[in-house]
């Protein structure tokens, strides 16, 4: 659930009223993070998953328990995103390996 669920807004309208709030003056804004999670969100990304998604660039790894947000974020390439029991999987599959060896 996210901020369109929560309050009842569709992505597009979030995203129209932060670019408007990002031109006040007053604003400090980074400028390349915003506008990137600003498309996400035009696209139909929730906000909070965008926000976080592009917070998470320069990570080794994104790892979410949302298995939709998983799916969409992944083509982007901003960062490896998994989901969290591949992961988990993942880690396990390594950590055997190291223990045999």
């Amino acid at each position: 659930m996210g901020a369109a669920d929560t309050y009842e807004y569709a992505p597009d309208e979030v995203a129209r009223a932060l670019r408007a709030f990002a031109g006040l003056p007053a604003l400090c804004w980074r400028t390349a993070l915003a506008a990137k999670m600003l498309d996400w969100v035009d696209s139909g990304m929730d906000f909070t998953d965008a926000l976080h998604l592009a917070k998470a660039e320069g990570c080794e790894a994104f790892i979410s328990f949302a298995r939709r947000f998983t799916a969409a974020a992944s083509p982007l390439g901003a960062v490896k995103v998994c989901a969290f029991r591949s992961c988990l999987n993942a880690c396990a599959a390594e950590g055997a390996q190291r223990v045999s060896k």
